[in-house]
């Protein structure tokens, strides 16, 4: 069965005040597949996620791909502070519908050329630092110091969200929780949720690894088991 675009795109508009559609190929685990980004005009004391529903029954009756919400006032943000997902998906070659109320600065393949450029010496960079701290983390596992291993693993955990919430054009802070690093992701980065899985059993877990770090900088420690 294969997907009818513009079938959807009628059923979208029809049922939603929808700004932008684009449907393009999204890298997912080594393989392109189709991934649509919705641009919907906000609704006053409705969330983002309220409206993922409707999308779905717009596509009970054919292929469901997946698909990023994002309410245009972001994602206009979003474009402003150069992140490389929506700048791609957001391509002019991408769009299926515009609502045409609106302009928006133009888009270019030029654009998402320069931006993997920058992005991607910034994140080896950072991906350097964050590696010296994995080696830290292995080096104090093997010394059954199971509480230095954890806060150079929360080190390591943390230099890698912020390459990431750094290539989404996301301000970076001084904040190195990890919880809250999540948090501020959650909507800029589509994926990132597969690999950081955020369920109850790795809530647990990051929530360790950020008391171990905030016991390192008081100077203390806390007993850390070795399956911990």
């Amino acid at each position: 069965m294969e997907l009818n675009t513009q079938f959807l795109v009628d059923r979208l508009v029809q049922r939603m005040d929808v700004d932008r559609i684009f449907l393009f190929q999204f890298l997912d685990e080594g393989r392109k597949s189709p991934h649509l980004l919705l641009v919907v005009n906000p609704i006053k004391g409705v969330s983002v996620r309220s409206v993922s529903p409707i999308i779905h029954l717009c596509m009970a009756d054919m292929p469901e791909i997946p698909f990023t919400v994002i309410w245009t006032s972001d994602w206009v943000s979003q474009l402003k502070k150069g992140s490389l997902y929506y700048t791609y998906a957001s391509l002019p070659s991408h769009q299926l519908y515009q609502s045409g109320k609106k302009g928006y600065p133009t888009v270019s393949n030029k654009l998402v050329n320069s931006l993997m450029e920058m992005f991607v010496l910034d994140y080896a960079q950072g991906k350097k630092v964050a590696d010296e701290f994995m080696v830290a983390c292995y080096s104090f596992r093997s010394k059954m110091d199971f509480f230095q291993a954890t806060v150079m693993l929360h080190q390591f955990v943390m230099l890698r969200l912020k390459g990431f919430q750094s290539m989404v054009g996301g301000a970076i802070g001084k904040s190195q929780n990890l919880e809250h690093l999540l948090k501020v992701m959650r909507g800029a980065v589509p994926g990132l949720f597969e690999i950081f899985t955020y369920d109850v059993h790795s809530t647990c877990l990051l929530r360790l690894l950020d008391s171990s770090y905030l016991y390192s900088k008081k100077k203390d420690r806390i007993d850390i088991l070795e399956e911990e």
